[in-house]
């Protein structure tokens, strides 16, 4: 394509460690996400970038970047296919049944999909389904990468697609070879809301803005029955729709229950795990609120019960003196016990002191074993992290991250992955005593990084890394840490 504008930032290069190898995808413009997926039947994973160079809706592209076995990754896109102006959520799915991911989209009149192929590149978007959809937009900002493509009836040809429309979610199947047909209709509406003032309004004007939330999609078997249902989970509500006998779903939700903020504003989040250990799904659901020197977080879970119907009431609520940052449940030391751990941000006058004079402040984790399928009342332990603030960006904390989903050393706990705003990624290896070291394992200088996403590159058992960055001029990036111990 001629308007091939994505340069290249460096080859492929190794930092002063011996654990990755690192490679620099640089693009002129900005990056607003990104999908992986084998699409091109090597059983490698690729990547496919999404981006714009002029923060334009009629400029957006996709770039396909293939996996090139011990070589890695070019720095350059192989292969570029423009968006179209509608498009919305992007998505990745086998949907032709040759054993390699398209790329899925859903714009404003229904679903399409980009397919790749070795003599030709990239296709032009294929229309997959007619259907009007709550995008009903000429034109679109950013992308939605949420998926919306999934393994859900265990008898229909390919995967399913669930499309957001005006009154709820139209599941559609293939149980032929005669394309996608309509399989259920699901009442659960999209939310969406009108903020007055922004935090930059000082006119009084009211702001015309609306922000729109999508359900994040969860496809597992919640009532025991082998079958696989489907929760949709905003972070005020989830709707959950038990499969039943012929692979059909019930147009009203099964379950539904609400988690509304007890006052109005705050940050409000919401999590699907399981507490207790009874392979059924259960929320854990946080509110922030209040300003930086009388900050206070509630935690609420609310267990689902034999059936896998989730309680309306909460089973325990915690109380803390902090703002915390996104819930992490999974066992952390091994003992086949999940934790509960809490990002938090020490808050308070003194913290606030810290803050604005020297630009620093502290995250805690704060680490609840579970008892009896509930966190306990107090945490029973606290690890310290120390990270500085950027005044001088939009967002202050643009480039504090914590990861703590994967292993990276073949020792079977997970690792901790910090980026501290100190233009660096520090790694924790994860023990059995202390959750994690004291001090850092490792520790890999980046341009900038901001957000970690642990993912599978090769067939290897141990985790590699994608890396957001934090970057204001012409050029945006991602850089891959490819672990040097898996096998391709």
């Amino acid at each position: 394509m001629g308007l091939s504008i994505l340069l290249i930032a460096a080859a492929a290069f190794a930092a002063d460690q011996d654990l990755f190898d690192v490679y620099s995808l640089e693009v002129e413009g900005n990056i607003y996400d990104f999908v992986s997926g084998n699409f091109d039947d090597d059983g490698l994973t690729d990547l496919a970038i999404i981006y714009s160079p002029l923060e334009n809706p009629s400029g957006r592209y996709v770039g396909l970047y293939l996996q090139k076995g011990t070589d890695g990754f070019r720095p350059r896109a192989d292969y570029l296919e423009p968006l179209p102006p509608s498009a919305v959520q992007i998505d990745i799915g086998d949907i032709d049944g040759d054993q390699m991911d398209e790329i899925v989209i859903i714009d404003a009149e229904g679903v399409s999909y980009i397919d790749y192929g070795a003599g030709t590149g990239l296709s032009r978007p294929i229309r997959l389904i007619n259907q009007n959809t709550v995008f009903a937009m000429p034109a679109f900002f950013g992308i939605v990468a949420e998926p919306f493509v999934s393994d859900i009836v265990a008898n229909n040809t390919g995967p399913e697609i669930i499309v957001p429309v005006s009154d709820g979610f139209v599941l559609y199947g293939q149980n032929d070879n005669t394309g996608y047909k309509e399989l259920a209709r699901l009442d659960a509406g999209v939310y969406c809301r009108n903020d007055r003032l922004g935090i930059r309004n000082f006119s009084g004007k009211r702001n015309t803005s609306v922000t729109m939330e999508l359900p994040r999609l969860n496809v597992l078997d919640g009532n025991g029955d082998n079958r696989r249902d489907i929760y949709l989970l905003w972070h005020q509500k989830v709707c959950v729709f038990f499969q039943n006998e012929a692979g059909g779903f019930s147009k009203s939700p099964d379950a539904a229950v609400s988690f509304f903020a007890d006052k109005p504003g705050g940050f409000l989040q919401s999590r699907l795990v399981d507490c207790n250990g009874d392979k059924r799904p259960d929320i854990a659901v946080s509110l922030t609120a209040g300003g930086i020197t009388n900050t206070e977080t509630t935690l609420r879970y609310y267990l689902a019960d034999n059936s896998g119907i989730i309680r309306n009431t909460q089973s325990r609520e915690v109380n803390l003196s902090d703002s915390h940052c996104n819930l992490m449940i999974t066992d952390f030391n091994g003992d086949n016990i999940p934790e509960v751990v809490v990002p938090a941000i020490e808050m308070g006058a003194i913290a606030a002191s810290k803050m604005f004079l020297l630009k620093k402040t502290d995250l805690h984790l704060l680490i609840y074993p579970m008892l009896n399928g509930l966190p306990a009342a107090e945490p029973d332990k606290r690890i310290e992290f120390e990270f500085r603030f950027d005044f001088e960006h939009p967002n202050p904390t643009g480039e504090i991250s914590i990861n703590w989903e994967a292993d990276y050393n073949h020792d079977v706990f997970r690792d901790a992955v910090f980026s501290d705003g100190n233009g660096r990624l520090l790694f924790f290896w994860g023990n059995t005593k202390d959750y994690l070291s004291r001090r850092p394992d490792l520790e890999i200088p980046l341009d900038h990084p901001a957000t970690v996403y642990p993912l599978h590159l090769n067939h290897g058992t141990l985790s590699d890394l994608v890396v957001e960055h934090n970057l204001t001029g012409r050029f945006d990036r991602l850089t891959i840490l490819k672990n040097r111990n898996n096998k391709l």
